[in-house]
This record gives C-alpha cells, structure tokens and sequence, in this order.
C-alpha cells in the first residue's frame, strides 16, 4: 500500500504493509502494488493527483485507471505526487 498516511483511510487493510511517502501531493491510501494473476500490478484507489507508471522499456508516462490493475515490469517506476518509485523485481 502506498500513501501519504494510509493507517487514517477506512478502508485500509491491517494486515497489508504500508510506504508512507511524504508528499503532500500523495493521498492518504494512494495506490497499492499487488500480485494480480501471477503478475506484479498497480492499482490506483481513487487517488486525487492520479498514479502514472513510467515504462522502463519505453520510457513513456502512462496514467493507471482508478481501480483498475496496470502490469509491472522490472525497472518502472510508479509516479504518485512528485515522487518515483522504481519497482525492482526479480529477472525471470
């Protein structure tokens, strides 16, 4: 799980990790990073800015739909506010 103070969001799940970031420009439960199908994904959770993914191979900016999963490959980066978070995964 990935926010700004995700303990304070009534929906957030005990059991889950969190990365608090310090941004103000993040949510308080802005995203989450989840095994979906066998694969790494993000979901965005209604977040206010948005979550993008900047794709490792391309190099292109792409916004992730709330609710809905974006596929993760090695070396992306998730963008939430003004911050980046590179997803290290491990080599097949």
């Amino acid at each position: 799980v990935l926010g700004r103070w995700p303990y304070k969001h009534p929906s957030f799940d005990s059991s889950r990790e969190a990365l608090i970031i310090a941004d103000p420009a993040v949510s308080r439960l802005h995203a989450e990073v989840v095994n979906h199908k066998g694969a790494p994904v993000v979901i965005d959770r209604d977040s206010h800015n948005g979550t993008w993914v900047v794709v490792a191979a391309t190099g292109q900016r792409v916004r992730v739909a709330p609710n809905e999963p974006f596929p993760l490959k090695p070396g992306d980066q998730i963008a939430l506010g003004d911050t980046l978070v590179t997803i290290v995964l491990p080599k097949d």
